[in-house]
């Protein structure tokens, strides 16, 4: 395997000396403390431009304690999606986006390790595919509405154990 890491959502492989296990935890669980919340209003920001739709998007801030990152080798967090275009923000910075590839995120949170730390605030602001926007899609999609659900999130621990031969 090259000393890759395939990711699944019940195991993680790796065979470079390290093996690497996720522990899935559902929205319906605690989701190991982060959760998500909706905000009455969107306030506008610089990457606001880019959410494609003449309706108000919706923001959400989604509550990451600040120690989940050091207790684990990265967190990946999943929403299911309906909408056009997603944001999410760092404070006011754009760190990543989604278009609407398909209603399924998953976001790593690792690359985000100082800014949850430090207590950043973490924003995800979502916008509708307008009713009359004249975009060809292979698979219908819901038009003129936004939803954001937080579907779970997956600790990932590191724990090295010895390799030889036979495992690659």
């Amino acid at each position: 395997m090259n000393g890759r890491v395939f990711f699944c959502h019940d195991t993680v492989l790796a065979c470079d000396g390290q093996n690497y296990t996720v522990d899935w935890a559902t929205a319906s669980g605690n989701c190991m403390g982060i959760r998500l919340e909706e905000m009455p209003v969107h306030h506008p920001m610089e990457g606001d431009d880019y959410l494609f739709s003449a309706q108000p998007a919706k923001e959400y801030v989604l509550h990451v304690p600040r120690d989940i990152i050091s207790a684990c080798e990265d967190c990946r967090v999943a929403f299911r999606l309906v909408g056009n275009v997603a944001q999410l923000y760092c404070g006011d910075t754009l760190m990543a986006d989604w278009f609407n590839y398909d209603q399924h995120w998953e976001i790593g949170l690792k690359r985000f390790r100082k800014q949850i730390e430090q207590g950043q605030k973490i924003t995800l602001v979502v916008s509708a595919l307008d009713k009359d926007h004249p975009v060809y899609l292979e698979c219908p999609i819901p038009r003129d509405r936004i939803e954001l659900q937080l579907e779970g999130a997956a600790s990932i621990q590191r724990q090295t154990f010895p390799c030889d031969e036979s495992c690659m």
